[in-house]
């Protein structure tokens, strides 16, 4: 990522919005948006070869790797174009894999899409208790991760089928329909 240092401009504006995210980030919204919109160019971008993505992270990443002893400005282009670079054929990549494996109705993946703000809005409360209980056991730390993890993904996706679903108020209220 960009150090923000060198921009104090658009580093923090009024103590709560930080421009330089907001600009950083901007492109992807924006080509999101166009694929949203655009069938044809959304297709295109999920047709683009795995084969070439996966060659052109792997030389990209050697690239950053092998340039990153030099100082200045030319480091400072090379790693930022090659960044950018590696996060587009990444999201090409994740769009190929998806529109290929999971592109089809699946009544799996629907709960699932319905569930992702619930999800997200609840996890936080939860992997705090489950995180606060699972210190006081003495596991393995990595059993306690895969632990907090299903724990949290199972408790989550019940709250949205057991409450979420069954109240109109709170569909509105948490998922917006």
């Amino acid at each position: 990522m960009l150090n923000k240092a060198g921009f104090p401009l658009y580093y923090d504006l009024m103590g709560f919005l930080d421009i330089f995210t907001i600009l950083i980030y901007l492109p992807y919204f924006v080509f999101g948006s166009l694929l949203a919109n655009n069938k044809e160019l959304l297709h295109r971008f999920s047709t683009f070869s795995p084969k070439v993505s996966i060659l052109l992270i792997i030389c990209s990443a050697v690239i950053m790797q092998y340039t990153s002893m030099l100082n200045g400005n030319i480091q400072l282009a090379i790693h930022l174009y090659l960044d950018t670079l590696i996060t587009w054929l990444s999201i090409s990549l994740c769009f190929f894999l998806f529109s290929k494996f999971f592109n089809a109705p699946s009544e799996i993946w629907d709960f699932l899409s319905g569930a992702s703000y619930t999800v997200y809005l609840f996890h936080h409360v939860i992997v705090i208790i489950l995180g606060l209980f699972l210190m006081r056991l003495d596991l393995a730390p990595i059993l306690n991760m895969f632990l907090l993890i299903f724990n949290t993904l199972t408790i989550t996706l019940y709250i949205h089928r057991k409450f979420i679903l069954k109240l109109k108020v709170a569909r509105l209220l948490f998922n917006g329909r």
